[in-house]
């Protein structure tokens, strides 16, 4: 809240914002709150502040394997790689210190960018790839976008040996989806709540691992509720999958989303 005070002064378009504290967002206020973030966080030491604190937040909540997914973003204080040097330079300073923590980087390619951007993206990874930087990660608000934007970018990652993670039938796209699978073959898949029978044996019959984060899923009215999450399916047929967290979408604490799908499904 310092940080949106501060800024109120230097930016008009934050002048009227106020974020609301609250355990619930539904998946258009979480994309509003994204937004409002990327406002807030254009200076390279805010950056650096904001990746400290999450490796510090995770570390306490007693998470081991941490993966960074971010957008790096040019501004007028920073280019894209001013961002990434930023983020790195947090991990090598929290390395540093007894948190008992490993962090990595996936480089996001947003929805709303179009090819030219995307294509970039992929350079940074290129050129950040090995200690940190282990893939690239396609995300943003699902509505968003045609595939073909972002598909020879996405396969240049892959020629180039980055590992790939796609948010995934998030919205009913079937199309799409089965593009996903049979052009990008990516190493993991996200969220998959909107899956027809025909899409779902697609994946049993070549399984892709499947990060599911149930608490995002209903805070955001993704499923209908708990006992209705498509995490027991998949787990009944002994499907390949993480159980995973998005902090802005939960103020839930790491164990809670661990142990929901293990009180309500084993």
């Amino acid at each position: 809240m310092d940080l949106l005070e501060r800024k109120r002064s230097m930016r008009a378009d934050l002048k009227d914002v106020t974020l609301k504290h609250t355990v619930e967002r539904s998946l258009p206020e979480c994309f509003q709150l994204f937004d409002i973030i990327h406002k807030l966080t254009d200076e390279p030491e805010t950056i650096y502040r904001i990746a400290c604190e999450m490796i510090e937040d995770f570390s306490q909540d007693g998470c081991r394997y941490l993966e960074i997914r971010t957008t790096p973003r040019a501004t007028s204080s920073m280019t894209a790689e001013d961002y990434i040097r930023r983020v790195i330079a947090a991990i090598d300073d929290c390395a540093a210190r007894p948190l008992d923590i490993t962090v990595k980087v996936l480089l996001s390619i947003n929805r709303a960018m179009d090819s030219t951007q995307a294509h970039q993206v992929v350079e940074l990874a290129k050129k950040f790839a090995g200690k940190y930087v282990v893939g690239i990660d396609l995300s943003g608000n699902p509505a968003v976008g045609e595939f073909d934007t972002w598909l020879l970018a996405l396969q240049q990652a892959r020629e180039h040996g980055l590992k790939l993670s796609i948010h995934f039938a998030e919205v009913n796209n079937k199309t799409e989806c089965v593009r996903i699978l049979q052009e990008l073959k990516p190493d993991r898949i996200g969220h998959a709540c909107c899956l027809d029978e025909e899409l779902f044996k697609l994946l049993l019959a070549r399984p892709v691992p499947l990060e599911v984060c149930l608490t995002s899923n209903v805070i955001t009215k993704s499923v209908p509720c708990y006992d209705e999450h498509h995490f027991k399916q998949f787990f009944e047929a002994h499907y390949p999958l993480c159980i995973c967290m998005i902090r802005v979408f939960s103020a839930h604490h790491l164990q809670r989303n661990i142990n929901m799908p293990l009180v309500r499904f084993l």
